[in-house]
């Protein structure tokens, strides 16, 4: 979408009223299934929003786990109701997307210390919880060292590896947002022109920022997530790492495939120019996406799981101390 705003003519984007004056019947059956989709994704978010606010457990409460799940939870709004006023208002493409990224970046965020809480009730006993995960070849997952497990080092968690994993998600949320906010300076500069590679021009380097950062982020959570999945079995961690990158993953995919289709004879007519049209598209899949995408959710933060977090403090202890950021 930031590629839309700086390698377009703004007036070659078509404004609200352009788009609903006598709009071509193809957009008015796009924005239909879209606002089905948006209307059915805020419906399912609201429902398990609600659910999960009913629920009232001092030691669930006083753990901070409910609202790691609402943080997460609160990225299925924004990108639902963002990605279909995007069909909408072409040319309030960045900040609609500038507010995906930080809700995108506090759900990767919420995950990982969502995670941290289901390890133990409060820093003690994630420690504990920590030190007795057998030794393993956990750095050798996705999308880094996937294919080095023969060769990679037996490892065991510690508290100095948690710090680097967390600060390997939490670096994201920085960097995602700021590198955004540049390319758009850099254009008014005339230093940042999508799709050219040259060494005066900032695009490709703020192109492999952004995806160096976003493979990073991923790999840390997939290093988290293998070492603690025998612990946390019971909490369907991969149900829940599914659902918080699958609207990642899906969004790259379909826009590599947009890409070599946009610039075919006839498309994107409707739309007025190829740039917006992919633009477009991009965001009708994605609000189709996120209907399933919140399905996903419903199955992967269910209430039901607050009792089973229950007994496992219990078997702690009981709570004493709501968990700090800085216990990690």
């Amino acid at each position: 979408m930031l590629s839309l705003i700086l390698s377009s003519d703004i007036d070659a984007i078509p404004t609200t009223s352009e788009l609903m004056h006598d709009p071509d019947p193809s957009l008015v059956v796009i924005w239909i299934i879209a606002g089905i989709c948006t209307a059915f994704s805020l419906i399912l978010w609201f429902i398990q929003t609600i659910n999960h606010l009913a629920y009232d457990d001092w030691q669930i409460r006083g753990n901070g786990y409910k609202q790691y799940v609402l943080y997460v939870l609160f990225m299925l709004p924004v990108f639902a109701i963002t990605t279909f006023l995007s069909l909408f208002f072409l040319r309030a493409a960045l900040p609609l997307e500038v507010l995906r990224s930080f809700s995108e970046a506090l759900a990767l965020y919420a995950f990982l210390l969502l995670m941290r809480a289901m390890l133990g009730k409060d820093r003690e006993s994630i420690h504990k919880a920590i030190e007795d995960i057998p030794p393993g070849p956990y750095l050798a997952v996705p999308p880094l060292f996937c294919c080095c497990k023969p060769c990679c080092p037996i490892v065991s968690l510690n508290s100095k590896k948690m710090d680097m994993i967390k600060w390997g998600v939490l670096q994201y949320l920085v960097v995602r947002p700021l590198t955004m906010s540049i390319a758009f300076i850099l254009y008014f500069t005339g230093h940042f022109e999508p799709g050219v590679i040259t060494w005066d021009q900032g695009y490709p380097y703020i192109r492999f920022i952004n995806s160096a950062s976003v493979i990073l982020a991923a790999y840390f959570l997939f290093v988290l997530y293998k070492a603690t999945h025998e612990v946390l079995h019971d909490f369907a961690t991969g149900s829940k790492f599914l659902a918080i990158k699958a609207v990642i993953l899906l969004n790259v995919i379909q826009g590599i495939i947009i890409s070599g289709i946009e610039k075919r004879e006839g498309f994107g007519d409707e739309w007025g120019t190829h740039e917006v049209a992919a633009e477009a598209w991009q965001n009708f899949l994605l609000c189709i996406e996120t209907a399933l995408i919140a399905v996903l959710m419903l199955r992967a933060f269910p209430v039901f799981e607050y009792a089973r977090l229950k007994v496992h403090y219990e078997s702690q202890g009981g709570l004493n101390t709501k968990i700090k950021d800085s216990d990690l």
